[in-house]
């Protein structure tokens, strides 16, 4: 609605990836011959004449701290770098900032029915379900539900999610961590993977896989808003011996953000006893770690043609390589790692 169009009070640091409070570094850009200044930046006067009589600084760090006035004015403080080294510090008070809408009225989103980011009220919800659903692509599917679509917990109104994730072939049981919603390309190279998230879809009349509903006030398993995510992360982590947090930050494809937590103990709706095909995966020879260093890991039980992968706690793939037994880590911040050599049960490490 452009009627509540404006720019967002907060903090705002540097970034590539247009996620929300976060500002682009200023760089040159070149299009039809014509080079041009492009994100942020500052420009000062050096002389009156034309634009040959400016000089440029690039913002590369720092930060841009926006608040807002009662009377819809905005004040600015700005604590930056340059890519030369130089400190930009700059405040401005009582800034008005117009809003022009270019933006086109017919709907963009498939499935999605919002008309706003949701910050889900998951509360209410006593306990999730916890469902091994087989094998898919090579890897593993487990499926949790926090609110019941089938009205389970006797629930008439609310949020309700669902998320579909996907581990390795070895784990009977979902293994904690940073799950990233999956990217489809035309390769399939992000597709099917170990901590991936699968993207909402329809399957038999209904939005399954990971995907965001709601109650509708004074009805029965009636939804009123549904959604898909396409992007986005879920963190599963264990709270205390009982009870499971989960981390949500998704969005849809409507572009609308969809974040909240929940904690609570989840409900086994399978025994992972009897899950299939575990020992049928595991590897032919263990691997481990021989030694580790501030800059470099040594492994053992490699073979030459082994795809080896190194990924962060938050699924992103760091290192892909072949029958390599020593990597560097050089380049990785501190954090938790998991390395995966071919179908051999992975290894993980930390790095201070």
């Amino acid at each position: 609605d452009p009627a509540n169009a404006k720019v967002r009070a907060g903090t705002y640091t540097v970034a590539r990836n247009f996620e929300r409070f976060t500002y682009f570094p200023g760089m040159e850009i070149t299009y039809s011959t014509l080079t041009m200044v492009f994100g942020t930046y500052i420009k000062q006067r050096v002389a009156v004449g034309t634009d040959n009589d400016y000089r440029y600084g690039y913002i590369t760090s720092g930060t841009i701290v926006v608040t807002e006035n009662e009377n819809g004015t905005y004040n600015f403080q700005v604590d930056c770098v340059t890519d030369g080294g130089y400190t930009v510090k700059a405040t401005a008070s009582n800034v008005t900032i117009p809003v022009y809408d270019v933006s086109e009225d017919t709907a963009t989103a498939i499935i999605s029915s919002l008309d706003d980011d949701v910050v889900l009220d998951l509360d209410y919800v006593p306990h999730g379900r916890l469902y091994h659903n087989g094998e898919i692509g090579g890897v593993r599917r487990f499926t949790i539900d926090v609110g019941s679509p089938s009205g389970l917990d006797g629930n008439t109104e609310g949020d309700i999610m669902r998320f579909e994730f996907l581990t390795d072939l070895t784990n009977a049981e979902l293994p904690m961590g940073t799950y990233t919603v999956m990217q489809f390309d035309h390769t399939y190279t992000n597709y099917y993977a170990p901590y991936k998230l699968v993207q909402g879809y329809f399957w038999n009349g209904g939005l399954s896989g990971t995907r965001y509903m709601h109650y509708k006030e004074g009805s029965t398993r009636v939804m009123d808003e549904l959604a898909p995510a396409v992007d986005g992360t879920v963190t599963i982590e264990e709270a205390d011996d009982t009870n499971y947090k989960l981390s949500i930050d998704l969005w849809d494809d409507a572009g609308f953000n969809i974040t909240g937590e929940w904690t609570g103990p989840l409900l086994l709706q399978y025994n992972p006893e009897t899950v299939d095909g575990i020992e049928d995966v595991e590897a032919d020879g263990d691997l481990k770690i021989g030694y580790f260093t501030d800059n470099t890991v040594g492994l053992e039980g490699v073979s030459s043609s082994d795809a080896v992968k190194v990924y962060s706690s938050d699924g992103r793939m760091l290192y892909s390589g072949e029958g390599a037994s020593v990597i560097s880590t050089s380049s990785f911040t501190p954090g938790v790692y998991v390395i995966k050599v071919a179908d051999k049960q992975p290894v993980k490490f930390i790095k201070k």
